[in-house]
């Protein structure tokens, strides 16, 4: 039953990549929710000295990359089966410190990521957080925090509460965006940046200066790419809101889309309805494509529908295998949450890093 529970799993992954309950005791949810009501400069300048201190560096041995990129090349039909990546420097957290030689040119705006032409090491290979996919047979799910870096207060209490394998989704627009990557990662947090695009809502809810926009120039749409892709270093791709409209027009996203994928950087379609484009453009270009199957919280944060939410999520990766879900840095999703972690391994589910969902 596991051996046939694995091969479903796999090849449900295979076909996305390529085509594409105890509540928290009072006392640690007060403290939480007192934390995060309390914030600004000082707190940001307390935690820079505790944090910072986190970042050790270790030299692994030069195979270290290969085994970044383990699954990637098992799985990829054209990929070599033997590369050296060479020496990577390695936190104490197991994640690649970054920037790395050959993964960036320089602009007057910051580092753009490319693929290192000597070898074909990828950003998202390089900087995400490793995770066999062979190692289980168990159902599968992975769990980002979208919005990241807006508020101090809200991002330490996620760098310092949550398990590594939950992934981090930092807005581009974050103030202290190269610390909050840094720190993130050196807890051992996989960092994506999210994607502003032009939404059914737009210009109500707008996602700010440098949104994707529909029938725009698409010099204008690449220039505000640029200076997305130019933020920090460290992130392994992009994840859009769940209503970007900008991924239906065809013409204007094309380019975009295949200018992350052409860097070497991972893709994941926030949308309530995934389009096929995306997908199919990902298979082309053999790079890593996922979805989200739940924003959690994001109609209803209340307890009781965060767990049912949740629930939700389980029977999902139990029917194909994996599952991945957002939420936002609110104090009762935080605490959810890690009060529902703590009950995976009796459920037989594993929670992985997000980009264990794009099957690579």
């Amino acid at each position: 039953m596991a051996a046939a529970q694995a091969e479903h799993t796999q090849q449900k992954l295979s076909k996305k990549a390529f085509f594409h309950g105890l509540l928290v005791v009072g006392v640690f949810y007060g403290l939480l929710a007192g934390w995060l009501m309390i914030g600004g400069k000082a707190t940001m300048e307390k935690q820079q000295q505790k944090l910072a201190s986190q970042t050790i560096i270790i030299h692994w041995p030069g195979d270290v990359a290969k085994t970044i990129r383990q699954h990637d090349l098992e799985n990829t039909p054209h990929a070599p089966e033997d590369i050296d990546y060479g020496p990577l420097d390695v936190m104490e957290s197991g994640l690649a410190a970054a920037p790395i030689d050959g993964l960036y040119e320089k602009t007057p705006d910051g580092h753009l990521p490319v693929v290192r032409q000597k070898d074909g090491l990828t950003p998202f290979a390089a900087y995400r957080r490793p995770f066999d996919l062979h190692s289980t047979d168990n159902p599968i799910i992975a769990i980002a925090i979208a919005g990241l870096g807006l508020s101090d207060v809200a991002t330490e209490s996620a760098v310092r509460t949550m398990p590594q394998e939950i992934s981090f989704i930092i807005s581009p627009y974050a103030p202290s965006i190269d610390f909050w990557v840094r720190e993130s990662r050196a807890r051992g947090h996989e960092v994506w940046l999210s994607f502003p695009m032009e939404s059914d809502r737009y210009p109500v809810d707008d996602p700010g200066p440098h949104t994707m926009l529909v029938g725009a120039p698409e010099r204008e749409n690449q220039y505000k790419m640029e200076w997305l892709l130019s933020r920090t270093d460290g992130y392994i791709g992009f994840v859009t809101d769940n209503n970007p409209a900008f991924l239906e027009a065809s013409n204007d996203m094309r380019p975009i889309i295949g200018n992350i994928y052409h860097r070497g950087l991972g893709f994941v379609d926030g949308s309530s309805h995934p389009t096929l484009i995306p997908q199919t453009m990902a298979a082309g270009q053999n790079a890593p494509y996922a979805s989200i199957d739940l924003w959690i919280d994001k109609d209803d944060a209340s307890q009781r529908a965060i767990d049912a939410a949740l629930k939700t999520l389980e029977e999902t990766a139990r029917k194909k295998g994996f599952a991945a879900g957002v939420i936002h840095p609110l104090p009762v999703s935080y605490q959810q949450v890690l009060a529902w972690t703590k009950t995976l391994k009796s459920k037989g589910i594993v929670l992985v890093p997000l980009s264990a969902t794009t099957g690579y």
